[in-house]
């Protein structure tokens, strides 16, 4: 606890500097009066009379001392002085929610939905409907799809439509590597494995393998 002492020391003493300019102020109203009237004195004495010349010297002397006495006040005051707004206390950015904080899965739930999903994909290939959508696939699996959709994020580490494609890919990878279908165009192989466009099949093989469908083809059956 601090002592009495302590106390007085810590309290702010911003009334010293205001009373110590009241204190000038009043010596220099008073000097501004001594001069007044000594001057006064003086022409009086001096030429019997206050002439038009000491009217003139004494109000030109008051005006002196008074414009600088007020210019030293208005420097002084703080009335005029701009205050700069009080900077904001920095805080800390508040930490990102994660994507799924509010529909978290139990690690049970997931193994089992993971589980029934690959099976799925692999028993019954639904990959190969060219118009597959995650709702639809959550209806297969009776899921709702944002728990189909958390799943595939959080353990696949992949969006929807990449982990589909990742089932289409392998499915023309199997065909393109069997002599049985090396009668088969390019396409026809793309379309049965799902995709819906020329493009969209050589952009997603690409993609997965560095390498068109043709070059896997010829590099496949050339072993």
């Amino acid at each position: 606890m601090l002592t009495y002492q302590q106390q007085q020391a810590a309290r702010p003493t911003h009334g010293a500097p205001a009373l110590g300019w009241l204190k000038r102020l009043g010596l220099g109203l008073g000097l501004l009066l001594l001069v007044y009237v000594a001057t006064t004195t003086y022409y009086h004495f001096s030429t019997g009379d206050v002439n038009d010349a000491g009217d003139v010297w004494v109000a030109l002397l008051i005006s002196l001392l008074f414009y600088g006495m007020s210019g030293r006040a208005i420097s002084r005051s703080t009335l005029l002085t701009l205050q700069a707004p009080p900077e904001e206390s920095a805080t800390e950015p508040a930490a990102p929610r994660k994507k799924y904080e509010k529909t978290a899965l139990s690690s049970e739930a997931t193994t089992d939905i993971l589980l029934r999903l690959r099976t799925l994909m692999t028993a019954s290939t639904p990959y190969r409907r060219p118009d597959l959508s995650l709702a639809e696939l959550a209806t297969d699996l009776h899921l709702p799809p944002h728990h189909l959709s958390q799943v595939i994020n959080e353990q696949c580490q992949q969006n929807f439509f990449d982990f589909i494609n990742t089932y289409r890919i392998e499915e023309v990878k199997r065909q393109l590597q069997s002599p049985d279908t090396a009668h088969l165009k390019l396409e026809e192989i793309g379309f049965a494995a799902g995709f819906n466009s020329k493009s969209a099949f050589n952009a997603a093989f690409k993609k997965s393998t560095q390498t068109t469908p043709s070059q896997f083809r010829k590099s496949a059956l050339a072993q």
